[in-house]
């Protein structure tokens, strides 16, 4: 019994090396398609009222996107990790009794 308990925990190479294949791949996608140029700082910038205006009419909406970006971001930690934890937080609803945040 203690043989076939050990034969569960030891796992083939190439099964441990599945996660940094994918964060690997992921980073050379972001890379290869250019990404880069779209998350900046300066494309906020230049399109803050249009995001703003799309965030006030799509409340919920932008609230999921914005926990799914993050998520990505943060699971494949291109360069604009950093920058995408110092966006402000997520928008706030105005209901008469609850507080966010």
């Amino acid at each position: 019994m203690t043989s076939h308990a050990k034969d569960d925990m030891t796992l083939p190479m190439w099964r441990r090396l599945i996660p940094v294949a994918v964060l690997l791949l992921g980073l050379a996608l972001f890379l290869l398609l250019d990404l880069e140029r779209y998350f900046s700082f300066e494309m906020l910038s230049r399109h803050h009222a249009t995001l703003t205006a799309w965030v006030a009419g799509h409340t919920a909406l932008a609230a999921l996107l914005f926990v799914v970006a993050y998520a990505l971001v943060v699971a494949f930690s291109p360069p604009i990790a950093g920058e995408l934890s110092r966006l402000p937080r997520a928008p706030t609803w105005d209901l008469p009794s609850a507080s966010c945040w």
